[in-house]
C-alpha cells in the first residue's frame, strides 16, 4: 500500500502547498522581523540598520554610495555582525531581510531621508572634537590672508557684524531723534 502511494502523483492542491511551504515561511519571516522594532522608534530593527548602513557612506562620501543590490547584501552582513550572540534573533532579522523591491520602498518611504540625517547627527558627524577641528582650520585660514575664513571667523567670535539696511520709516524717525538728541547733548557738553 505505501508503494502504491508513492507512485501516486500528488494532487494540484496538494503540490500547490508544498510548493507554496518556504515562500510562507518567507513571509512569516519577515512579517516577525516587521515586528522587531526599538521602543518609541518608527522603523524596525532592519530599517534602522539600513540608515545607519547608508549614513555611514554619506558621512564619507556620498558619491561612494552603493546600488540597493549592494545595500542589501550589506544589510545581512550587519545583521550577521550585530546579532552574532543572539542566534534566534539574528535567523529572525536574517530571514526578514526584504528583496531588493522591497528595500528600493523604503528608501522613498516619507521620512527616510530625515532618519538617515539623524543618524548622522547621533553618529558624532557634528561632535565638540569635530566643530573644534573646523573653527581651528578656519581660524588658520583667517591667519593666512582669507577674508573671508577671517570675516566668518570674527562674526563667529561676535566681534563683527553686517551693517543692517533697514527701510522702516519709525527706524528712520528714531535715528534722526537720536541724532538730535545726541547733537544738543554735545553742543551743551562744549
Amino acid at each position: 500500500m505505501d508503494d502504491q502511494q508513492n507512485q501516486n502523483p500528488p494532487q494540484n492542491g496538494e503540490l500547490e502547498k508544498s510548493e507554496s511551504k518556504p515562500e510562507l515561511t518567507k513571509l512569516e519571516a519577515v512579517r516577525q522581523a516587521r515586528e522587531l522594532k526599538n521602543e518609541g522608534s518608527e522603523w524596525t530593527i532592519l530599517q534602522e540598520i539600513m540608515q545607519e548602513i547608508m549614513a555611514s557612506y554619506i558621512v564619507v562620501d556620498a558619491k561612494t554610495m552603493p546600488d540597493t543590490t549592494k545595500l542589501a547584501e550589506k544589510l545581512k552582513e550587519e545583521v550577521e555582525r550585530r546579532f552574532e550572540d543572539e542566534p534566534n534573533k539574528r535567523q529572525t532579522l536574517l530571514d526578514g531581510i526584504p528583496n531588493v523591491r522591497s528595500i528600493r520602498q523604503w528608501l522613498k518611504k516619507e521620512g527616510w531621508d530625515e532618519a538617515v540625517w539623524s543618524k548622522i547627527r547621533t553618529d558624532q558627524l557634528f561632535s565638540s572634537e569635530k566643530r573644534a577641528e573646523v573653527i581651528e582650520s578656519l581660524r588658520l585660514r583667517a591667519l593666512n590672508r582669507s577674508d573671508v575664513a577671517a570675516k566668518l571667523w570674527l562674526t563667529m567670535s561676535g566681534d563683527y557684524s553686517e551693517k543692517m539696511e533697514v527701510n522702516d520709516k519709525t527706524i528712520d524717525t528714531f535715528r534722526e531723534i537720536n541724532s538730535i538728541i545726541l547733537g544738543k547733548n554735545k553742543k551743551n557738553s562744549e
